[in-house]
């Protein structure tokens, strides 16, 4: 029998889910990173150069597989999906029947709202941001989200990050690895740990009694189109107190600025449920 999920660990879990909803036709040599040790530089320079090496892109799409591994009590799962950003407006992670290459669940998220279509069993959540932040307990950025599943060095809530919010970073230079961090208005400890190529290799955000704990790992990198690189494979690892759960990301396609747009659609015949409704759906997939 399920236990019901106190608000804490919910809000974390739905960090994981929204992670999974929640690369490489265009791909040149492929570039690893070894222990090189890293050239010291002042923070400023360092934070700039960091930034200044993410792919930049108005418009991101890609296809991967995902094998999720929910909890420690369930059992793995793996399938195809396909990824659709609009940078700064709307984020739709798509999961396809295998072989077939048919649509089975998506979600849609954007910096107001939240949308979830299960066409297996005909059903949809549509959410407004502010409602699931007050369902639970927790601001939910949607800028977070976008920047972990593109590599990118971001602060909570901004689309951008400028100099002038260089101040608000701490760094920690070591001698194989750089580690920027801060802490948001909610308390979580954001840290980025790059190597000598100057590329996100980690993300981690932490509650402030350690308790709780994601890490988003990069590997893999490949050129793009644009000459910018990027990785091909991403791990996710969401820690709670009694319970862990894990998400391989594995890209096989990326296009940058490509023509396509984000269907927020629902079907006329389909039923209206609830938030609490759709995790219970996505535990089942």
């Amino acid at each position: 029998m399920k236990k019901r999920l106190n608000k804490n660990i919910f809000c974390y879990r739905f960090l994981g889910i929204l992670s999974i909803v929640l690369l490489v036709s265009s791909c040149k040599t492929k570039q690893d990173s070894g222990s090189v040790a890293m050239q010291h530089r002042n923070n400023q320079e360092l934070i700039s150069a960091v930034v200044s090496n993410t792919v930049e892109y108005d418009k991101f799409s890609a296809k991967l597989n995902i094998e999720l591994k929910p909890g420690q009590r369930h059992p793995e799962a793996s399938a195809p999906a396909s990824l659709r950003i609009i940078k700064g407006k709307a984020m739709m992670l798509s999961f396809q029947i295998p072989v077939l290459s048919v649509e089975l669940f998506k979600m849609v998220v954007t910096p107001d709202s939240i949308l979830i279509i299960d066409r297996k069993s005909k059903v949809y959540v549509s959410e407004a941001i502010e409602s699931v932040s007050d369902a639970l307990n927790f601001t939910f950025e949607y800028q977070n989200l976008e920047a972990l599943f593109t590599n990118q060095l971001f602060i909570a809530g901004k689309t951008n990050i400028t100099p002038d919010d260089y101040r608000s970073l701490q760094v920690k230079q070591e001698e194989y690895a750089a580690h920027i961090s801060f802490k948001d208005m909610q308390g979580l400890i954001y840290t980025f740990t790059s190597d000598y190529t100057d590329r996100v290799r980690k993300t981690e955000i932490e509650s402030a009694n350690k308790f709780r704990r994601m890490s988003w790992a990069y590997d893999d990198f490949a050129v793009l189109q644009n000459n910018k690189i990027f990785p091909l494979k991403m791990n996710m690892i969401l820690t709670l107190p009694s319970d862990e759960a894990r998400m391989n990301l594995s890209y096989s396609k990326i296009e940058l600025n490509g023509d396509f747009s984000i269907d927020l659609s629902i079907p006329r015949n389909y039923r209206r449920i609830t938030l609490s409704d759709a995790v219970k759906i996505i535990n089942n997939l």
